[in-house]
């Protein structure tokens, strides 16, 4: 089975509780599982990337801005709720929620993963320091 997309499908897909939850580049989609897009949940247009990776826990997605050096937290509906940046988080590739909670974002071009409180509002420490 595939899906198609009437968008590019790029930076990553992600699944929670039955959906998939798909990245163009600018924009977070939610679709079902028959490929049904339910919603366009977030966009960014003012460069490529700024919509790339996610990761979802707890009610809230974690999207990575490379283009803007940020890692953004929306709601479930795409509600924004927090914007995130820091001088050692520099092009943001990846975002991961571990089993414990923690949100770990990979800074490409800093080299460097950040892991940010559940809120998306600090930094803890730089691991690796």
């Amino acid at each position: 089975m595939a899906l198609y997309f009437p968008h590019r499908c790029r930076g990553g897909v992600t699944f929670n509780t039955g959906y998939l939850y798909i990245t163009s580049g600018n924009a977070l989609y939610q679709y079902s599982m028959t490929g049904q897009q339910l919603k366009k949940l977030y966009e960014d247009t003012a460069r490529e990337f700024t919509v790339y990776k996610t990761a979802i826990c707890v009610g809230k997605i974690y999207v990575t801005n490379s283009s803007h050096h940020k890692l953004i937290t929306l709601a479930m509906d795409g509600t924004l709720l927090s914007t995130f940046t820091d001088q050692e988080l520099i092009g943001p590739k990846d975002v991961h929620v571990t089993f414990a909670g923690q949100v770990l974002v990979c800074g490409q071009d800093s080299n460097t993963i950040l892991q940010i409180d559940g809120d998306g509002q600090r930094e803890t420490y730089n691991i690796g320091d």
